[in-house]
C-alpha cells in the first residue's frame, strides 16, 4: 500500500510530540497528573482553534498577524456591551464572531484587490484594531465578562473539555472540506501556483478573501473561547497567538509558501507548542522561559520549511 510523504512527515510529527510527552512525565511526574493534562487540552484549545484559520490563510500562500488583534479586541467589546449581564451573551457572541468576520474580509480585499503583501496588510490592521482598541479604552478597559460564558472552556463532556470538543470538531470540519470539496482543492491549487490556478478558471481572489474571512471569525471565536478560560478582562490576552499559530502550522507540516499541509498536522502543532509551554511551568522554571521556548519553536518552525523546500 503506498503511504504519501504528507503522511509520513505527519506521522513522524505525533512520533516526536510522544516522543517529547514520554520524556516530559519522566523529568516530572507531575506533568502526567490527570489535572494538568487537562489544563493542557483546556489551554490548546484557542491556539488550537486560531490556527484552523491561520492553516487555511497559509496553504494560500498567505498569513495573517491580525489575529491577536482580533483576539483581545473581542475581549474588550463583550466585557463592554455585556458588562456581565448573562441575558447579552448571545448577541454579544454575535456581534464579536461578525466583527472578526469583517475584518478577515478587510484583509482578504486589501490582499486580493491590491496585490499586496499579506504580512504587510494584516500586521497594518493589527495596528489599526490595537490602536483604535487602547484608544477607546485609554489603556483600562472596563465592563465585566458574563459568568455564563464560562461553560464555552469549563464545561465537559464525557470528562473531555468542551473547548476541545468544539476545536477538534471544527477540525474535523475543516480537514474534510480541504480534502472532499472543491473549494478546498481550488485552496490548495491557488497556494501551490497562484497564475496557473487563474488561468485554469479558478477565481482565486475569491479564495484568498474566503481563507482571510474565516480566519477572521476564528480567532474572535478563539478569543471568546480565551476570555472564557481565564476568567476575567484582559485586553492583552492572547499575546504572541499570531506567530504561535503560524509556528503550529508550519511545524505541522503546512509550507510558508503555499500549497500543501492541512489541519491534523497543525494540531500535532498546537499540542507541541502548548506541552512546552506548560512543561516551563511544571517544572519551576519563571515565565520568561515561555519566551526563549516560543522563539525556539518559531525557528525551529522556519528550518522544517527550508528541510522540506530541499526535499
Amino acid at each position: 500500500m503506498f503511504i504519501d510523504k504528507e503522511t509520513i512527515r505527519q506521522g513522524v510529527i505525533y512520533g516526536v510530540l510522544f516522543l517529547l510527552f514520554v520524556i516530559a512525565g519522566i523529568i516530572s511526574p507531575e506533568f502526567l497528573t490527570a489535572n494538568n493534562l487537562t489544563n493542557v487540552l483546556r489551554q490548546s484549545a484557542a491556539l488550537g482553534i486560531v490556527s484552523v484559520g491561520q492553516t487555511l490563510v497559509m496553504i494560500t500562500g498567505g498569513f495573517d498577524l491580525s489575529v491577536t488583534a482580533v483576539m483581545q479586541l473581542v475581549t474588550v467589546i463583550i466585557a463592554e456591551y455585556t458588562l456581565g449581564r448573562n441575558e447579552l451573551i448571545l448577541p454579544a457572541v454575535l456581534l464579536t464572531l461578525f466583527i472578526g468576520l469583517i475584518i478577515g474580509l478587510l484583509n482578504g480585499v486589501i490582499i486580493t484587490k491590491q496585490h499586496a503583501s499579506p504580512f504587510m496588510v494584516t500586521l497594518a490592521i493589527a495596528f489599526v484594531i490595537t490602536g483604535a482598541r487602547l484608544a477607546y479604552t485609554r489603556g483600562t478597559p472596563s465592563g465585566l465578562l458574563p459568568d455564563g460564558l464560562r461553560p464555552l472552556s469549563q464545561s465537559e463532556i464525557l470528562g473531555i473539555p468542551f473547548s476541545i470538543v468544539l476545536y477538534l470538531s471544527l477540525t474535523l470540519i475543516i480537514s474534510i472540506i480541504l480534502q472532499r470539496t472543491t473549494f478546498g482543492r481550488r485552496l490548495y491549487a491557488t497556494g501551490a501556483n497562484y497564475k496557473a490556478s487563474r488561468l485554469t478558471g479558478v477565481n482565486v481572489n475569491t479564495i484568498k478573501l474566503s481563507a482571510y474571512a474565516l480566519s477572521g471569525l476564528l480567532a474572535a471565536l478563539a478569543g471568546l473561547v480565551l476570555a472564557a478560560y481565564v476568567g476575567y478582562i484582559d485586553q492583552w490576552l492572547g499575546g504572541g497567538y499570531d506567530l504561535d499559530s503560524v509556528a503550529a502550522a508550519a511545524i505541522g507540516g503546512v509550507s510558508l509558501s503555499g500549497g500543501k499541509g492541512g489541519v491534523w498536522g497543525t494540531l500535532a502543532g498546537v499540542l507541541l507548542i502548548r506541552m512546552l509551554m506548560n512543561f516551563v511551568i511544571v517544572v519551576g522554571l519563571s515565565i520568561e522561559y515561555q519566551f526563549v521556548i516560543r522563539g525556539l519553536v518559531v525557528i525551529a518552525a522556519v528550518a522544517l520549511y527550508s528541510f522540506r523546500s530541499k526535499d
